[in-house]
């Protein structure tokens, strides 16, 4: 999806768009485009996917129950966790509302690019790791049923193009010498079918 002042999408012009458009009207404008995809597919949640700024709004519109989605992919994000800035997000809501946890194995995909000078592959991996550990203390306090296969530890992957493991049902895949739009770098289709396993094994 296009927000405004994005893509196809209303322009706002400059001086509104910067000065007058924060945070929380993108995520309405997040929560309006996706009723309306849940309407079209009948009540079917989809996947939610944000790339770098566009990720740190997913992890918003879940953590302020704005929306439920079925999954989440979080491509070189922004952490909700804040990083040089304060947290913004609670990872237990998060979690809450995807639908996917306890359901099955892998429900959280993040990726990220060993050449990114943005967000580097320390951030997504702390992000990976923030959640896993929130993961860990619901499953003792709320009772939470976790996929066994996605409970236990798994050594990282290592392929010719990167790495990647999976631990407490969160996934984390790094790309090799992908800077930080690999969606849109020579990695774009080596990206894309590791995203399309992710979905495809949701069920």
């Amino acid at each position: 999806m296009s927000l405004r002042g994005h893509g196809e999408s209303w322009n706002p012009g400059f001086w509104r768009m910067t000065w007058l458009t924060g945070l929380v009207q993108l995520a309405q404008d997040v929560r309006c485009v996706w009723e309306e995809v849940v309407r079209r597919e009948d009540g079917r949640l989809p996947v939610l996917a944000g790339h770098s700024s566009g990720g740190g709004l997913a992890q918003y519109v879940l953590g302020e129950g704005l929306i439920q989605a079925e999954a989440l992919v979080l491509c070189a994000a922004v952490p909700g966790f804040g990083a040089m800035m304060r947290p913004f997000v609670s990872f237990p809501r998060i979690l809450d509302n995807i639908a996917g946890v306890g359901k099955r194995g892998t429900y959280i995909c993040i990726i990220a690019g060993d050449e990114d000078k943005l967000v580097g592959v320390q951030i997504p991996e702390m992000l990976a790791n923030m959640f896993r550990d929130t993961v860990k203390v619901l499953t003792r306090t709320k009772n939470v049923d976790i996929a066994e296969d996605a409970v236990q530890d798994k050594k990282m992957e290592t392929t010719e193009k990167g790495c990647s493991d999976s631990v407490y049902g969160v996934q984390l895949l790094v790309f090799e010498d992908a800077p930080h739009h690999l969606q849109n770098d020579v990695h774009q289709n080596e990206a894309a079918t590791r995203l399309l396993a992710f979905v495809d094994a949701l069920g």
